[in-house]
């Protein structure tokens, strides 16, 4: 990392990097996150790119970040120009308890073939028929009460009562050169609650739908035009970096050729070094 403007913390980040797009990206792992498994509409991945993010100073400073990204599987040249990022995010309270953020995130034209590194929604590659594609998302999300924790990048709700998010996002993956445009709108609610500081009960529910009946590859689940998740969770911090975790998981997919057997109950203990 490189600090590039004087009497400022503006930073220069080169290489592979993650994107910063929403808020699960950074609590995309079996420590952080509330629960095991992640929500249907994440956008999270790494990629080789360019960053400068920091924080304007003044009474209601607010955190910028902004990039470039090979936007290309695998490590080799980008198949077309570079895509980008924007995120900005802020306390907009004075007790800093609600934390809000807004990403955007656009891709230049790409190939049929290829696919994003930066995992959108839970969506694979192209539409279904096109010859070529392009991807703009965009995001919104409110935390409440990061106590103990220091976002973007931490947990929430470590201590104190309670904690939750939520998030708002719509996807347009636009068909270039024949097939259907696959837009749709995603959002997920999740909370937790500490009943000892040790031990905490969390829930999230999560839905990603598509328009006018089109179907795709939604989080695994093939022609789907729509997938909710409900989860269920309790778990024991070991240890600042440990945790035990037990989780029940519900899916529900519409699809054309009926629901999946794929609901789960997952346990995990996980630590971070």
């Amino acid at each position: 990392f490189k600090q590039v403007l004087r009497n400022s913390d503006a930073t220069l980040r080169v290489g592979r990097l993650k994107a910063d797009i929403g808020e699960e990206t950074f609590t995309d792992n079996p420590v952080e996150a509330i629960l095991i498994n992640n929500s249907v509409p994440i956008v999270a991945g790494y990629d080789e790119g360019i960053q400068l993010f920091g924080t304007t100073k003044g009474a209601s400073p607010v955190r910028y970040s902004v990039g470039m990204l090979n936007d290309s599987a695998g490590t080799g040249a980008s198949l077309g120009s570079p895509g980008a990022f924007l995120k900005l995010s802020g306390n907009p309270d004075a007790a800093k308890k609600v934390y809000l953020s807004g990403s955007y995130y656009r891709t230049d034209d790409m190939p049929a073939a290829n696919t994003t590194e930066v995992r959108g929604c839970g969506l694979g590659g192209a539409p279904a028929g096109a010859v070529q594609w392009r991807r703009n998302l965009w995001e919104v999300d409110a935390t409440l009460n990061y106590l103990g924790g220091n976002p973007p990048y931490g947990g929430y709700g470590r201590k104190g009562a309670y904690g939750g998010r939520l998030s708002y996002g719509q996807v347009s993956d636009n068909a270039l050169g024949g097939g259907v445009d696959r837009d749709g709108d995603y959002w997920h609610v999740e909370g937790l609650v500490n009943l000892s500081p040790a031990a905490y009960l969390a829930a999230r529910y999560s839905d990603l739908s598509l328009d006018r009946g089109v179907a795709a590859t939604i989080a695994g689940v093939p022609a789907a035009n729509a997938v909710s998740r409900l989860q269920i969770g309790l778990g024991y911090r070991l240890s600042p970096l440990a945790v035990a975790k037990i989780e029940y998981l519900l899916n529900d997919e519409k699809r054309a050729a009926g629901e999946l057997n794929n609901d789960a109950l997952t346990l995990g203990v996980s630590a971070k070094f």
